[in-house]
């Protein structure tokens, strides 16, 4: 009965320690959920991504945007035919993404102008396009090019003054003079209504743009609407950048949080062992508990029989002391 005491706690023991394992088993398990569901999410990201990126520049490689003139020249250039030819504007600058739809605008369709060495260079290009009869085409010679300023000031003590569209961008130091020209008379400002107030505030001499493509041009004419939401030249590029950013940092978080699942799943197999182990034990112990009810019930038996045999005996042990006081008498 003490045996069957003692292995009764260790049942309730185990069976303690077993509900204890089985919670710590579910929490393991939902981290090892969370993180193989972040994973899958992360991949799944970084593909689509990937493809977003292979697309871009597929388009960037095949020129898609630009204008079958620029097409030819570029190839011709890439070829050797044509020399001194830099490229069209748009692949000769970088801006950040929160300015390229301004200064998309500000460009309009200079964004596909081709900047070339010298004059010469562009007069070789314009006879190629004409004896090929493959369209027209504007050229930027960077020796005879001449930067544009605007002759207005106090600007920046006006609300929603952005910048002027030149500081806007980044090129290199042999392209400054044609940025200038191209941008260094356009402003450009917050939202239309800070457009309008510096446009107002100069006469309507100059031309400002908004962030989101609004346009007031010199003389108080405004261009505006929706834009098309599409890559366009410059953000295409931009996009390709923040994209592969966006890849190199998923791919971090993927490398992470693939150690942190690793750890996971060992603590997850440490604590299924231990789940293992109690059971047995608790498997053990209640089959321990059986032979033990067993035996009790073999002992308790014999305790009955050997009661039967004791009464038996005590009254042989009666019978025999009367006939012996009958004898003795």
């Amino acid at each position: 009965e003490a045996l069957l005491r003692k292995t009764e706690d260790s049942i309730t023991a185990d069976s303690n320690a077993l509900k204890g394992y089985e919670l710590r088993f579910k929490n393991r398990n939902d981290d090892v959920e969370n993180c193989r569901g972040e994973l899958d999410g992360f991949k799944l990201d970084l593909e689509a991504k990937r493809r977003r990126i292979q697309i871009l520049k597929e388009l960037e490689h095949n020129m898609e945007g630009f204008s079958h003139a620029v097409k030819q020249i570029t190839a011709e250039s890439d070829k050797g035919t044509l020399r001194g030819i830099h490229g069209p504007v748009s692949k000769l600058i970088s801006v950040e993404k929160k300015y390229t739809v301004a200064i998309e605008t500000a460009l309009g369709n200079a964004i596909q102008n081709i900047v070339v060495d010298s004059e010469s260079d562009a007069k070789r290009a314009i006879s190629f396009l004409k004896s090929h009869n493959s369209g027209r085409a504007t050229f930027l010679p960077i020796e005879s090019i001449k930067a544009r300023e605007l002759k207005e000031n106090s600007f920046d003590d006006v609300f929603g003054f952005v910048g002027i569209a030149a500081d806007l961008v980044s090129s290199a130091d042999k392209y400054s003079e044609i940025i200038r020209y191209l941008l260094g008379g356009v402003a450009v400002t917050e939202d239309i209504d800070s457009a309008v107030t510096i446009a107002k505030k100069h006469n309507y001499r100059i031309k400002v743009v908004s962030l989101d493509g609004q346009v007031i041009n010199p003389g108080g004419s405004l261009t505006g609407g929706s834009l098309v939401k599409q890559a366009g030249l410059l953000s295409r590029a931009a996009d390709i950048k923040r994209l592969e950013e966006d890849c190199d940092k998923l791919s971090e978080k993927i490398s992470r949080r693939s150690k942190e699942f690793e750890t996971a799943k060992a603590e997850l197999s440490k604590v299924n062992a231990d789940i293992t182990s109690v059971r047995a034990e608790l498997t053990a112990a209640n089959e321990d508990k059986i032979r033990i009810l067993a035996e009790i019930k073999r002992i308790n038996g014999l305790i009955q029989n050997t009661n039967s045999v004791i009464e038996e005996l005590k009254s042989e042990k009666s019978g025999g002391e009367e006939k012996l006081k009958a004898l003795e008498e």
